[in-house]
């Protein structure tokens, strides 16, 4: 009697777990280490969830939403317990309308905008970037620092990016005499961002006083000056006489206390000395709408109370952040739908209906996502 009710007893768990409305079902332990995870500091308390411990599962699903937009959804919860405590779930929204999934483009290593209480946040920026040269310039290499390039002889040059990230960018002109630059270009509000200027204070004689300018990040701050002729100095706002007159690239490195670096560089000239061949460049921005929030971050966390907070409830501060890190093929679910491993970093605040919000910071997780 035993072994004929058994069999029947495995196809009724197989077929209530096929008709499950949450897809993928993954303990995700593996000897003993856990394959899905998110450890961070929710409310300013440190947090550790792992599927296979506990209870804890990896469950994922995609879904369409209003706008005809895929979800991809990673949720660690307990099994059987779709309304219980202490879980948190990510929805990754596609890059575009479409029928099928394309993990090449959906998925991709790179920043993710949080979706806002308004709508979806803009993920692509049109970028115009301005020379400053002093000399007769032929023409104008631009690298966008994102794997594209611009050869110009136009006096400005327009770039879209189509993640927020930070990009290091070079110009290359060809003129009189041939001069180069790189430096950092912010687009949106990816991490909380470690942004570096040079001022230049005074010129006397020989002599240039400057001044770092620094914003994000957490202070104090370390300052490396090379001046770009050999000389370096540890000061915020140094003064430095050169042996003689010309054009120097000055650099700036600035190191928080997290341990975050922003580099900069600044083509200059001492007074009296013919300013040609130097080399700068500005930048602006302008976020293209994202009505249909593609490519925007939901995070949602159910507290020990069982009170839902989600980061769509509330505009994000500028240290808010989502980073994919890794994507990689991951089994079949129990539908026999393909899922990626995600591997994911990121801080934001999430605040629930009644307007109580809380921050998660330093947020780690592996999660999965099926797809189509």
């Amino acid at each position: 009697m035993i072994r004929h009710k058994t069999p029947l007893l495995l196809l009724i768990i197989v077929i209530l777990l096929l008709g499950c409305k949450k897809e993928h079902l993954q303990p995700g332990n593996v000897n003993g280490a856990p394959v899905f995870y998110f450890k961070g500091n929710v409310n300013g308390q440190p947090v550790d969830l792992e599927a296979g411990v506990n209870n804890y599962y990896m469950y994922s699903l995609y879904l369409t939403d209003a706008n005809n937009v895929l979800n991809f959804e990673g949720t660690l919860q307990q099994t059987n317990c779709p309304n219980c405590a202490n879980n948190i779930s990510f929805t990754i929204k596609d890059f575009k309308i479409e029928n099928n999934f394309t993990a090449d483009s959906s998925l991709v290593v790179s920043y993710y905008p949080y979706m806002s209480p308004s709508g979806g946040s803009p993920t692509s920026f049109s970028t115009t970037f301005k020379p400053q040269t002093y000399d007769s310039v032929t023409s104008y290499s631009w690298n966008f620092g994102d794997g594209n390039s611009l050869q110009t002889t136009g006096k400005s040059a327009v770039h879209t990016y189509i993640h927020p990230g930070n990009y290091n960018v070079l110009l290359q002109v060809t003129a009189n005499c041939n001069g180069a630059i790189s430096n950092p270009v912010n687009v949106g509000t990816p991490l909380a961002s470690l942004v570096t200027s040079i001022l230049i204070t005074s010129d006397t004689s020989y002599t240039l006083s400057m001044v770092a300018k620094v914003t994000g990040g957490a202070t104090p701050y370390k300052y490396l000056w090379n001046f770009g002729d050999g000389s370096t100095s540890a000061l915020a706002a140094p003064s430095h006489p050169y042996t003689q007159a010309g054009i120097y690239q000055i650099s700036l490195s600035v190191t928080d206390a997290n341990g975050l670096t922003s580099t900069v560089s600044l083509d200059t000239s001492t007074s009296g000395y013919s300013p040609a061949c130097i080399v700068n460049f500005r930048s602006s921005l302008y976020a293209v709408p994202n009505p249909d929030a593609f490519s925007n971050i939901v995070i949602t966390y159910t507290d020990a109370s069982g009170d839902v907070y989600s980061s769509a409830n509330i505009l994000q501060p500028s240290a808010s952040y989502f980073q994919i890190l890794n994507v990689a093929g991951y089994q079949n679910n129990l539908n026999n739908q393909p899922t990626k491993q995600l591997h994911v970093q990121f801080s934001c605040m999430v605040q629930d209906s009644r307007g109580a919000n809380f921050p998660i910071t330093n947020g780690d997780a592996i999660i999965a996502v099926a797809y189509k």
